[in-house]
């Protein structure tokens, strides 16, 4: 075998190795989706629950005939920090023993259009939920100022909830 059929090889398996970690990253995210769906349903059988994908504003919608609570699902690891940077940004750090003020952050995709989603007919409840727990919820108050957000606390409307905290908010709805 020549250069090119080795190379044409390699590049073959990088590719399938590729779309392999992706279609598990993408199982993965379905199966927690529909755990959490399931939980969901046992805990509080009067909401209907409806799943969007992942580019979605949101990931759950639960509805019953008062009110509609959106989830957005955020993937997250107990080592990592969740941050609200501000009205309309949050991020998560995934090293927060690394964090300096020239870290890149890693923003979360569609918290403005999550935010400013409404519903006029309906109460409207917002959560993002952190799936399935990190160190922290940390809010900026100003450019240094930080607190460690407890999670009763909304910010702005919206609930930070993570996972292991979920199903107590669910038997309150």
């Amino acid at each position: 075998m020549g250069f090119w059929e080795y190379f044409f090889i390699s590049i073959t398996v990088i590719a399938v190795l590729i779309f392999i970690l992706q279609m598990n990253q993408r199982i993965t995210y379905v199966k927690d989706l529909n755990t959490i769906k399931d939980e969901i349903l046992s805990i509080n059988s009067e909401f209907s629950v409806e799943l969007f994908e992942k580019d979605h504003p949101y990931q759950i919608k639960m509805e019953s005939l008062e009110k509609v609570v959106l989830i957005k699902l955020v993937k997250a690891r107990d080592t990592y920090e969740f941050i609200i940077t501000n009205a309309n940004k949050w991020a998560v750090n995934s090293d927060p023993k690394q964090w300096s003020r020239r870290t890149k952050p890693n923003f979360i995709e569609g918290s403005e259009t999550f935010i400013k989603y409404s519903d006029p007919t309906k109460k409207l409840i917002k959560v993002v939920l952190i799936h399935p727990t990190c160190k922290h919820v940390i809010q900026y108050l100003n450019e240094s100022d930080t607190i460690i957000l407890k999670e009763e606390k909304p910010v702005q409307g919206i609930n930070f909830i993570k996972y292991n905290n979920f199903s107590d908010f669910v038997k309150n709805q």
